[in-house]
């Protein structure tokens, strides 16, 4: 038995973008046959995850590119320069984009995408990638606790669902037995 606090899903958005799909489709078709698909979840403010279902994520090239001003303009605010290279965060389970969500941007709502890491280059502690490009020949970047992946390319993203959670208070998750 545990006795915290369960998060349940209270909305579930259904993200269907015509745009977004064929660039998907096009990234995977270039990739080949084998390009295998992850899921993935990443949390933000409601308004932001509302503007990436509509636009997608900008290419981190572009925003490497922006002034303040316009980073404003577009309601970004861009928290450093990236750890583990300057690209698009994703963690790998619920819990984590739920944490981000909330402590960071204070959201009840967190995306479940899929992508296409393709190569993906795994960071050792101490392999310094903070502000820099994906590294040569690879698409996508793992921090070493591999709690998060990094890419590079928007269209390598197919946003699938926006979720909204609430906390259960004072419920307790019982297992049962198989």
């Amino acid at each position: 038995m545990n006795s915290a606090a369960p998060l349940c899903d209270n909305c579930l958005y259904v993200i269907r973008n015509r745009r977004l799909f064929k660039q998907f489709e096009n990234s995977r078709s270039q990739l080949g046959q084998h390009a295998k698909i992850t899921f993935v979840y990443h949390g933000s403010p409601r308004e932001c995850l509302r503007a990436i279902a509509e636009n997608g994520f900008l290419e981190p090239k572009r925003v490497k590119q922006m002034s303040s001003n316009d980073l404003e303009s577009n309601k970004m605010k861009i928290l450093d320069a990236g750890y583990f290279g300057q690209g698009i965060y994703q963690g790998f389970e619920a819990d984590y984009a739920i944490h981000c969500a909330k402590s960071d941007k204070h959201s009840d709502e967190i995306m479940l995408y899929a992508v296409l890491p393709d190569r993906s280059y795994t960071i050792k502690k101490g392999d310094e990638k903070y502000g820099r490009s994906c590294e040569s020949g690879f698409y996508s970047h793992i921090p070493p606790d591999a709690k998060e992946i990094v890419l590079f390319q928007s269209a390598h993203i197919l946003l699938i669902f926006i979720i909204r959670f609430v906390r259960v208070p004072n419920s307790e998750i019982v297992e049962e037995d198989p």
